[in-house]
């Protein structure tokens, strides 16, 4: 056969080639040792911007009561079904009180609050006093003095008495620190109780998993890129040498990616698990084209060729197209430098210099491996003609016709997308931290926290007993709302220094100001928390549950209604991860899917400056709408929620969607006669001779986005599943739509 002939090699071109294989090698194994220094990195408020509305009153907040965003770990102790009793026992108390002690000491712990050392105001022989609730309350009035007391029930013990919640809050939120201090926490915990049933939860403990769960997840995803690598290769061509070729470029472009991500301190995220699969089909596609070309070329050479001619000859034809298939992509990419939010950007960085990696490693390295390497054979069914494309010219209006009315139907479809995203989704179900977060979620009715400031222009206007019961009374309203598990404030704080210890608000400012000056003698006064020190402002700290994005920004509209009213000349204010991360995420995921215009005009201006003609833009412009549309569509039918992860596949998709087009462009353009003009039949002939490459880059690229379905993030999986309907789109437009619109008009003007 004539794809087996081997061409003639020089002695020269030998060596030459060999010094360039062992300069890659010397760079890779570089690389190597630089990406062993790459750390992983989650967090539900990963995709917040650096500037926004939200987030800076979520600052002011924040500010006034001195509020730091320091990591705040959460043990759940729970008695098992053969424990008798409650916590509430001296003997339990006590060893609790030996547990936060200990915790106290650990490395990085700034303060630990357990139901052990939490202070309480007592009264001793008419003298008011601040000290630990244990101590200054009799043993056996403990369950009465706790029970009710929004502050400890159930914030720190369940309303059976039967769990307990331990919380320690960090220095920092360094990456060892965190996960160090995971460690030992959930040891200390388990060493106290050893009977008992213990986990820890909290955002943290949630990040800590997940950021192990990522270093599984970079391995995995290595492993099955190589292995979809070389089952496609395997599928293609017949030589085994010829798989190797594709797969060190994969190796290279992964290793100097992710050395760059370590030496320029980048972490790796749960969007950097995207980057080994997109490397995967840049590198992979573009070697195909080459090879096939080079097969192509191969058969036309007389016998006598050098083979380093042929691969010149090849390389002059196919750069372009490459270079326009990695341009477009890394385009798609960077148009997410608009992105007010440092992660989205950063990635955006990290994969078109991934991509630019990969195609000038593919684009040079495979010159000298060509030189070394038998000649690639493809399988039969490669090089057998295709007639599809002629049937599809022969019927070119029905089928235009049908898909432009297929993409108004989904265009139609997809004005009900869904923003009902929820922040814990994307853990995977049944994960030990998930389950504990959302055992003391049910436990203290709910984990996610919600901050409402009211500032009033009135001076020490939070010392006004009328005032404190209005707001005691506005603190039960907000409590019964659905969708609110806790509710607490400055009334939370006073308590009838008598027998009974029931919860009763002072009927005067100087008794008002005597419990506050009480609760600044202690060593922490909790009040700092919830009241300014000029009195004037107050907060309200509410945790809230799970909900769905526009149930959650609905009830924070609501709660936040519900304080304007109680309060009318006041200003109201909100704060804490309920009143920002859902706002923010559709903010952004908005933004993204405008991001796909930005990437349309900027492909647009980069194809007119090479092919310097604006009716070739147009042409490559038309099947390339149908990616986004054939989305919206998924996307609306499906009722996928709607997040930045999934919203970025707009710029991203577009980008890749594009590599088919150059290819067939760059192929129409070789078959031109004089004048720009390329007649009906020769469209025929160019989309007969690219249509089977192409069709194999599309089944590389579904190949390699189908790896996210093996995902453990859900938000991975609903990745890989967009991007596979996007260039399913995308393939319709070049290999079926562009060939039957072009078909429609007897001449063609490039």
């Amino acid at each position: 056969m004539g794809s087996q002939r081997r061409l003639p090699v020089s002695a020269q071109a030998k060596r030459n080639s060999v010094s360039a294989v062992i300069l890659m090698v010397v760079i890779i194994i570089i690389g190597a040792f630089g990406a062993r220094g790459l750390q992983t990195k989650y967090s539900i408020t990963q995709f917040s911007p650096e500037y926004n509305a939200v987030t800076d009153m979520d600052r002011r907040v924040r500010a006034y009561f001195h509020l730091k965003s320091s990591p705040t770990f959460v043990g759940l102790i729970a008695l098992r079904a053969n424990q008798k009793g409650t916590w509430l026992t001296k003997s339990r108390m006590n060893r609790l009180s030996i547990l936060t002690k200990k915790i106290e000491i650990l490395a990085g712990v700034k303060r630990v609050l357990s139901l052990a050392n939490v202070n309480a105001v007592s009264e001793k022989r008419g003298i008011l006093g601040v000290g630990p609730l244990i101590k200054v309350t009799p043993r056996q009035r403990w369950r009465q003095r706790i029970a009710g007391d929004e502050l400890l029930d159930p914030t720190l013990i369940s309303k059976d008495f039967r769990t307990i919640l331990v919380y320690a809050q960090l220095k920092n939120d360094d990456v060892h620190l965190l996960y160090n201090f995971n460690s030992e926490f959930k040891q200390k915990l388990m060493h106290a109780f050893s009977r008992a049933q213990v986990s820890v939860g909290g955002v943290p403990a949630v990040q800590m998993e997940l950021g192990v769960l990522l270093n599984k997840e970079l391995r995995n995803f290595l492993l099955l890129t190589v292995l979809a690598c070389a089952i496609t290769l395997f599928l293609i061509f017949r030589t085994i040498s010829t798989m190797f070729i594709p797969l060190i470029f994969t190796a290279f472009g992964n290793v100097l990616a992710f050395a760059m991500m370590a030496w320029t301190k980048q972490p790796f995220t749960i969007l950097s698990a995207t980057i080994p699969i997109l490397i995967f089909i840049t590198v992979v596609s573009l070697s195909v084209h080459f090879l096939l070309r080079f097969v192509e070329d191969v058969k036309k050479s007389e016998a006598s060729t050098p083979r380093w001619d042929v691969i010149l000859k090849v390389n002059k034809e196919i750069w372009l197209p490459n270079l326009l298939g990695a341009l477009t992509t890394c385009i798609g990419f960077l148009t997410l430098l608009w992105v007010d939010v440092p992660l989205i950007r950063s990635y955006g960085v990290e994969v078109a210099s991934a991509v630019m990696i990969s195609w000038l490693a593919t684009s040079f390295g495979i010159l000298p491996l060509l030189m070394l390497f038998p000649h690639p054979v493809p399988r039969r069914w490669v090089t057998r003609k295709v007639k599809w494309p002629l049937w599809i010219v022969q019927r070119a209006k029905p089928i235009a016709a049908f898909i432009v009315t297929l993409c108004v139907v989904l265009i139609m479809t997809a004005h009900h997308l869904y923003w009902t995203a929820r922040l814990f989704n994307d853990i995977p179900k049944g994960e030990p931290a998930r389950v504990s977060t959302e055992r003391i979620a049910q436990a203290v009715g709910g984990v996610i926290p919600l901050d409402i400031a009211v500032k009033s222009n009135v001076k020490s206007a939070w010392s006004d007993p009328a005032r404190l019961k209005k707001l005691k009374a506005l603190l039960a309203k907000l409590r019964d709302t659905n969708g609110v598990g806790a509710a607490l404030s400055v009334p939370n704080f006073f308590y009838e220094l008598a027998e009974i210890s029931k919860p009763i608000l002072p009927i005067s400012r100087a008794a008002v100001s005597e419990i506050y000056f009480l609760y600044s003698m202690s060593d922490h006064d909790p009040l700092n928390r919830y009241l300014s020190s000029n009195k004037r402002i107050v907060r309200i700290a509410l945790r809230i549950r799970d909900l769905p994005s526009n149930a959650a920004k609905a009830l924070v509209q609501k709660l936040k209604r519900q304080v304007q009213n109680y309060f009318p000349h006041d200003r109201v204010g909100t704060g804490g991860t309920g009143a920002t991360v859902h706002v923010i995420q559709d903010y952004i995921s908005s933004e993204l899917i405008g991001g796909f215009w930005q990437a349309l005009l900027i492909i647009a201006i980069t194809l007119v400056i090479i092919f310097r003609s604006i009716r070739t833009m147009l042409i490559a412009m038309l099947p390339n709408l149908m990616p986004p549309i054939f989305l919206l569509g998924y996307l609306s039918l499906t009722h996928t929620p709607i997040k930045p992860g999934v919203a970025v596949i707009f710029s991203i998709a577009l980008g890749l969607a594009f590599n088919n087009t150059v290819y067939l462009l760059n192929r129409l353009r070789a078959f031109k006669e004089s004048k720009g003009i390329v007649r009906s039949s020769q469209v025929t002939q160019a989309f007969c001779l690219e249509s089977k490459p192409c069709l194999i880059s599309t089944a590389i690229f579904l190949i390699g986005f189908s790896v996210f379905l093996f995902s453990y993030f859900s938000l991975n999986r609903t990745f890989g599943l967009c991007m596979i309907v996007s260039l399913t789109g995308g393939a319709i437009g070049d290999l079926i739509f562009l060939p039957a619109v072009l078909a429609c008009r007897k001449k063609i003007i490039l």
